[in-house]
């Protein structure tokens, strides 16, 4: 695409590929451009959040809905992907071949940013990561926005960024997919984002992934763009996460919750240490952290690496982690009736998630598996 910064987009025909929170985010922004919006969704009306038809109706937008709805994409200049519908849809390869742009709500958000970015990813632990450098970054005063897919759309705050401010981005494989996919996407994506983290990182998804080795390339995009004054934030635990070093031009740093080594967060002896040129910095006790779970202390390693790398103090950080009890659906108590508690971890959809939820509790417990098949 363009530098969008120099795009007018007053009458620009605009297809939104289905109508969900990002979707509707897309269609108001575009509205306020004077551009012309059409949100195309495989759902009959009938099916569709209300709300959200409510709302997308209120920016003029036309629908074309039903098992018909990738026909005719020629018809447009500009078609916004959303995170779900497959790069490699053939209807959109061959519109992308007549010179139609495709193209992503995350790519776009990216390329008209003024902020620093700082970008998350991993096959788990991404929103409990994010949210947690995000409270880090606003306890310590900073002008802060959380976005991506924890579910608030990236462009209801653009307008209201400052080169001064900070942008949390939680980042899917599916949103990291087509970054800097041309030489002039490339270009735009240079020296972001400028803190990359990357998570455990295992396979997932493989019912929309054609190989693993897909899964954790797109992945990968997340680092590929940085530049030598860029920092990358690796776990050191997981094959994936580490052996990525080579996809950055950023200043490595390590995350483990066992391992002591150079430039690195790490917990060992009931302490969270971060160690930047041979110099340690004993920045809380493993007491401090209300998460449960060893795999948390990644996560939390990970996010205090991000925060201290954007110049948050240890007191800050503490706060957080002597206040931050965790998302929903991420091993989140439900409730104790005589005795027992439950919990929600339904967000944990690999066997390596699993895993790490049953270690983190002592025995007796009992397990309730169930959900879909991701290949």
């Amino acid at each position: 695409m363009n530098n969008p910064q120099q795009i007018d987009w007053k009458n620009k025909k605009i297809a939104v590929l289905g109508l969900g929170v990002e979707g509707i985010a897309s269609l108001e922004y575009f509205q306020d451009k004077g551009a012309l919006l059409w949100v195309l969704d495989k759902s009959q009306r009938e099916d569709l959040d209300q709300y959200l038809v409510t709302r997308a109706e209120a920016t003029g937008t036309q629908f074309v809905l039903g098992r018909d709805y990738l026909q005719n994409l020629t018809d447009y200049n500009i078609i916004m992907r959303s995170p779900g519908v497959k790069l490699l849809t053939p209807e959109l390869l061959e519109a992308e071949k007549s010179g139609v742009i495709i193209t992503s709500q995350t790519k776009l958000f990216f390329d008209l940013c003024p902020a620093q970015i700082i970008g998350v990813t991993g096959t788990k632990g991404k929103g409990t990561t994010s949210s947690l450098i995000y409270e880090m970054l606003k306890t310590a005063g900073k002008d802060v926005f959380l976005g991506g897919n924890i579910g608030v759309p990236p462009l209801t705050f653009l307008e209201k960024l400052q080169s001064s401010s900070w942008v949390v981005l939680e980042l899917s494989s599916f949103q990291l997919q087509d970054l800097g996919k041309s030489p002039a996407d490339a270009r735009a994506m240079a020296g972001k984002p400028h803190i990359a983290v990357m998570l455990m990182t295992t396979s997932e998804h493989l019912d929309h992934h054609e190989t693993v080795e897909e899964y954790i390339d797109a992945k990968r995009n997340i680092l590929r763009f940085q530049k030598s004054e860029d920092f990358a934030i690796l776990n050191r635990d997981y094959p994936a996460s580490n052996e990525s070093d080579i996809y950055t031009d950023g200043k490595i740093f390590l995350v483990s919750r066992e391992r002591e080594t150079e430039n690195a967060c790490f917990a060992t002896g009931g302490k969270i240490i971060v160690r930047k040129n041979g110099s340690d910095d004993i920045v809380a006790d493993t007491k401090d952290i209300l998460l449960p779970g060893k795999h948390n202390l990644e996560n939390v390693c990970a996010a205090v690496m991000a925060a201290k790398l954007a110049e948050v103090g240890s007191k800050h950080i503490v706060t957080v982690l002597q206040s931050f009890t965790g998302l929903e659906h991420r091993l989140e108590l439900v409730r104790e009736l005589n005795g027992v508690k439950y919990y929600d971890d339904s967000f944990s959809t690999t066997p390596e998630t699993a895993i790490a939820a049953i270690e983190a509790f002592p025995n007796p417990k009992i397990l309730i598996l169930g959900g879909s098949h991701k290949g």
